[in-house]
């Protein structure tokens, strides 16, 4: 068992290093979200968050996004016109 093991790893880290020398990647399940009209979502990223009373913070633009989406949410319902997912 222990060498069928080691020779199990041995052989899946030479396939490993010869795929990322030869620039294949594996693909993995994953979804990406496209806004697809930024100028709708703008207006609503700029606004202070309604959740918070602290002075304004640096936020990253994904983070503003994303914060911004779910408070177009929480104030409009589902509305899912101007995203698309894949």
């Amino acid at each position: 068992v222990e060498l069928f093991l080691r020779t199990r790893h041995t052989m899946l880290k030479a396939i490993d290093q010869e795929f990322r020398r030869a620039g294949i990647e594996i693909a993995f399940p994953q979804q990406d979200v496209h806004v697809r009209s930024i100028e709708q979502a703008l207006p609503i990223v700029r606004q202070p968050s309604k959740r918070s009373a602290l002075p304004p913070r640096a936020v990253s633009p994904e983070d503003a996004m994303a914060e911004a989406a779910e408070e177009e949410l929480d104030a409009t319902g589902a509305n899912k016109e101007n995203v698309e997912t894949r």
